[in-house]
């Protein structure tokens, strides 16, 4: 079982709602991509097959989330 005191990945879901489009969506997880790496966090978007986007950041081996 992993080690839930230190993380190895963060997730940040982004779904669209009633009244607000997809590109409205992407735009925010550019945004957030962009505050991961002002942080030193590099991050990928994953199209979840539903109705948004996942940002995912995972650790480096050995590294954790610090």
């Amino acid at each position: 079982m992993p080690d839930v005191k230190k993380p190895d990945r963060i997730s940040i879901d982004l779904d669209r709602d009633e009244g607000l489009g997809f590109d409205e969506v992407k735009r925010t997880a550019f945004d957030v991509y962009d505050g991961l790496a002002a942080i030193g966090l590099e991050s990928f978007p994953l199209l979840t097959g539903g109705k948004g986007l996942t940002c995912r950041r995972a650790a480096h081996a050995g590294r954790g989330m610090a």
